[in-house]
This record gives structure tokens, C-alpha cells and sequence, in this order.
């Protein structure tokens, strides 16, 4: 995801936080249920007039959605005809979702179609406390292999910065990163599932504690070009985000729907299944990027002595469930 982001290093992201201020640790709109007209800000930015409204959710923006308009505004007269702003509506990858037109109950949707083949949407915010995990809600409605990226980074410098430079593990300290969470997925439920995602803090950054953090969560879809060509359809549906914090009297609720041991290890881990059904793995390092992928039953043993010491993260998916669990190789 970050390959696309260098190429697109704009200021107006960060001047954007000046425009915004959430309570400590609070997500602003976290269940979707404000949206805002934005099409004035594509006019003075890009001189383009949409032909209906373009909406955002209240506290949210697209870092590439901007671009993802200008090329269909560029490109799209001479390629798709006249109506090209029009396309430019339909593909800018964020679209509002009834989950209950009553009692007007929205969720945010992400289409990565178009030229681009990508959506995004992030928002920034003051955090003086560590969360433990990010949970939301997600389904995917679709026929095609689209991926969804979700990203978490906090400490004292500009979480946009130090995320577009991050390489390996070893950078987490030098560029001040204090909280990081990165979790992938490819398709998802057909029904709305709940997910949480563990959120790793670097020994050996220490923050001034006069100075507030600045957290970023980002929310990055990618669209499955081959199924985009066979005009299959794709979309991610996202709803009620939230931060969750541990507290003294919290107790560990352990989820047994598969086990991963040993952990830490150095060498083999161990992922037990509680049935004996086909399920899909995958292995991710700490910055999001898949490493290793196959298909077992009942339980497997992944060999992780060639890989660098570090956190990863094992997915697993039986077909009903994606779930996910942290590991430690020494």
C-alpha cells in the first residue's frame, strides 16, 4: 500500500488536523452516522464541478480519493465519454451504506474500482492513553479477491511520516512510533462480523509526556484488477469502529477457536484448529506484509527459522470466521 503513497505526498492531509479536534482518544464519527458535502473542496482544489453531491463522513478523509477524481475527470472524456465527472462520483471508492434507513443508521462503504483500483479513508486524532486493540465491524459484498488493510500508528512525530518510511522492524524506535497495529484481508463475511486488532507498543520510545500523540487510523481497500476487468463487483462495509482500553479489573477472555503455540518460538509454531474443516492461513510481519500462505486441516506446523525476529500475525479463515492472532519470534 505505501509503494502507492510515495508517489502521492501532499501537505493538505496534515493541514487537515487543524480542522479537527476529538476528545483524548475518541474517534470522531466512529459509527458513521454524520456525512458532509465535500464537493465544494474538490472545486477549489481540482476546478472540478461534480454533477451531484460527493459526500465524506463527518471527521474521516481520503488521502487518494482526490486523485482517484482527477484522473476520472482527466482520463475519463476520453475514455469513457462526456460524462466523465459523473463517473468520477460513482468511482471515487466511498459511498454511503444504509444499515437502517429508520432510525438512520449508516456505515461507511468502500468500492476500490475505477482507475485507480484503490479506496481509502483515515482520520487523525489526539491520544494520551495506549489502547490495547481497534475493533469494527465488516462485511464484503462481492465476487472478487479485493483486500482490506487496516493501519494504526501513534507517537509524537507525524504518523503519516514515519508510517511511508517504515521498512522493518528495527525502524519502529528510530522513527518514534509507539503504538502500531497493521491487519490484512482478502474478501471477507457476507455478514456483518466483529473484528479486533491487537495494537503492539515499541519498548524504547519514550514520549515526553507534556507532548499529546497523535494516533492515525487508516482504512485502505484494494481492488482485485483481474475481477474489476471481468466487471465482478466488490465492496467493503464498515461500521462502528471503536479503541478499547485495558483495565485493572479487565480478565482476558481467551478466544479457543484456534490456538497458536509455542509463543514466543524460534523456530515452529503450532496453529490448532477446533474442527477439522479446510481453512485457509496467512502470515503477516509487523508491517503488513504477507509472507508466507497455505491451506490445512484440523492443525499444521509453520517453520518461522528463516524469518527475522519480531511480531507477526497468523489469519485464519475456515470459510465462517477470520480470525487472527499475534506471535512472537525470537
Amino acid at each position: 500500500m505505501r509503494n502507492y503513497i510515495r508517489h502521492f505526498q501532499l501537505t493538505f492531509a496534515f493541514v487537515l488536523m487543524t480542522f479537527f479536534a476529538s476528545a483524548q482518544c475518541e474517534i470522531e464519527n466512529e459509527n458513521f452516522s454524520e456525512w458532509e458535502d465535500v464537493s465544494e473542496f474538490i472545486f477549489q482544489d481540482l476546478g472540478i464541478t461534480p454533477d451531484t453531491a460527493v459526500y465524506n463522513p463527518v471527521g474521516w478523509f481520503s488521502f487518494l480519493r482526490v486523485f482517484s477524481i482527477a484522473f476520472s475527470d482527466l482520463f475519463g472524456g476520453i475514455l469513457m465519454g462526456p460524462d466523465s465527472t459523473d463517473l468520477a462520483n460513482s468511482y471515487s471508492g466511498i459511498r454511503r451504506y444504509v444499515v437502517d434507513e429508520a432510525n438512520e443508521d449508516y456505515a461507511v462503504c468502500l468500492t476500490p474500482d475505477g482507475f485507480a483500483d484503490f479506496a481509502d479513508l483515515f482520520t487523525l486524532f489526539e491520544c494520551s492513553e495506549q489502547p490495547s486493540h481497534i475493533s469494527f465491524d465488516l462485511k464484503y459484498e462481492g465476487e472478487r479477491m479485493d483486500e482490506i488493510e487496516v493501519i494504526y500508528v501513534s507517537g509524537e512525530n507525524d504518523p503519516f511520516t514515519a508510517y511511508l518510511e517504515l521498512e522493518s522492524e528495527e525502524d519502529f524506535e528510530r522513527l518514534g512510533i509507539l503504538g502500531f497495529s497493521n491487519g490484512i484481508l482478502q474478501g471477507g463475511p457476507d455478514e456483518f462480523t466483529r473484528f479486533s486488532l491487537e495494537i503492539n507498543y515499541t519498548e524504547g520510545v519514550v514520549n515526553d509526556p507534556e507532548i499529546m500523540d497523535t494516533a492515525m487510523l487508516w482504512i485502505f481497500a484494494y481492488g482485485d484488477t483481474t475481477g474489476i476487468k471481468e466487471g465482478l463487483q466488490g465492496k467493503y462495509i464498515i461500521d462502528n469502529v471503536s479503541l478499547e482500553f485495558p483495565t485493572a479489573s479487565a480478565v482476558t477472555v481467551q478466544d479457543n477457536y484456534f490456538s497458536v503455540y509455542p509463543n514466543p518460538t524460534s523456530s515452529i509454531v503450532n496453529i490448532n484448529m477446533q474442527h477439522q474443516e479446510p481453512t485457509q492461513y496467512r502470515v503477516f510481519n509487523a508491517i503488513g506484509q504477507e509472507i508466507n500462505r497455505g491451506q490445512f486441516l484440523g492443525n499444521i506446523k509453520l517453520n518461522l527459522e528463516n524469518f527475522g525476529a519480531g511480531i507477526y500475525t497468523i489469519q485464519v479463515d475456515d470459510g465462517k470466521f477470520t480470525k487472527m492472532k499475534k506471535v512472537i519470534k525470537r
